[in-house]
């Protein structure tokens, strides 16, 4: 998988067809579909207020960049990265791969994206939170070097009968790679 900047970067290229490249604004509808798609195949029934978030990728562009892999010409994976560093600490958050698209290691390569996306900001680590409930993005994060943040831990009022618990997850980044290794980034 290759990335691409965005339209001021860049042209996008290929590599076994895949590319990630910065979602534009015509494209956002197209991240909310693959939102919605990807975590109601897994975790539905999904409250209003989070099907709402998701539904939503233009409430996030103010603060985050949101990525989207391709598979030739159909998007199949999307994450979105901060472009802020907070306490030495990036953050990426709203991973999601098509089901149609699973099981080819594009979680793992989006993950891994956002942690070359942290490095160009000088982040000391990357954060992200999951729903406690997301038992299989957690084991993804940990086989990546991911640990439990139980500080970085809050509760959301999905409504005024239910909450959820959001669990936090960093891993610092380390030295960089040797020049010369390959990556991905998105600089």
């Amino acid at each position: 998988m290759t990335t691409a900047e965005d339209e001021q970067g860049a042209q996008p290229s290929a590599s076994q067809g895949r590319t990630v490249r910065r979602a534009s604004a015509e494209e956002l509808p197209s991240v909310a579909r693959l939102l919605l798609r990807s975590y109601e195949a897994d975790y539905a029934p999904l409250s209003v207020e989070y099907r709402r978030r998701l539904a939503r990728p233009q409430d996030r562009v103010a603060d985050d960049d949101i990525w989207l892999a391709f598979d030739g010409t159909e998007p199949v994976a999307t994450i979105s990265t901060s472009r802020a560093v907070v306490d030495g600490w990036a953050h990426c958050s709203l991973l999601a791969v098509a089901p149609s698209a699973r099981r080819r290691g594009l979680g793992a390569a989006m993950i891994g994206f956002a942690l070359e996306r942290a490095r160009t900001l000088d982040a000391d680590g990357l954060r992200l939170h999951s729903a406690e409930y997301m038992t299989a993005a957690h084991r993804l994060y940990r086989s990546l070097g991911f640990e439990r943040m139980p500080e970085q831990d809050f509760t959301v009022a999905e409504s005024r009968h239910a909450t959820l618990q959001v669990w936090g997850f960093g891993r610092e980044l380390g030295p960089r790679p040797p020049t010369g290794h390959p990556r991905l980034s998105g600089r």
